[in-house]
């Protein structure tokens, strides 16, 4: 196995990496202790088989921020990142400035945060209107 030190991530293959492995997530489920009735959760994950760890952890330490969560019974890990502070100042600027090649799940993710970030998935009319943009 190759270890691959930071500085050696070049942000293009980052984003290619990104665009071929990743998915940008939101997840509207029932939550009877949220006051609308529902929770909403945005996040970005990629997930590889358990060998592929160094290269996820390498990856975490290029955008100091997200997880890593194991899934031994799949022989899976994943890098997840959903802190909306992180999904807005660290994930959305960086592709933002080397994009995606396949941006359309991107593009409607921004919209979701900018209205999560002005907390409109808060109100009935917000979280219908993110419930627009995801479907």
């Amino acid at each position: 196995m190759v270890t691959i030190k930071c500085s050696q991530l070049n942000p293009y293959f980052i984003t290619g990496f990104f665009d071929a492995e990743s998915s940008f997530q939101i997840s509207v489920t029932i939550n009877q202790n949220s006051r609308l009735g529902w929770g909403l959760w945005a996040f970005l994950t990629i997930s590889l088989h358990s060998h592929d760890l160094a290269l996820l952890l390498e990856i975490k330490e290029f955008f100091e921020c997200g997880i890593i969560v194991k899934n031994d019974s799949k022989n899976e890990v994943s890098f997840r990142v959903n802190s909306l502070q992180d999904l807005k100042k660290k994930i959305i600027p960086y592709f933002e400035k080397y994009p995606l090649l396949t941006p359309t799940d991107f593009k409607l993710f921004k919209q979701v945060i900018k209205l999560m970030q002005n907390q409109a998935h808060l109100t009935m009319e917000g979280l219908k209107k993110i419930m627009n943009i995801k479907w």
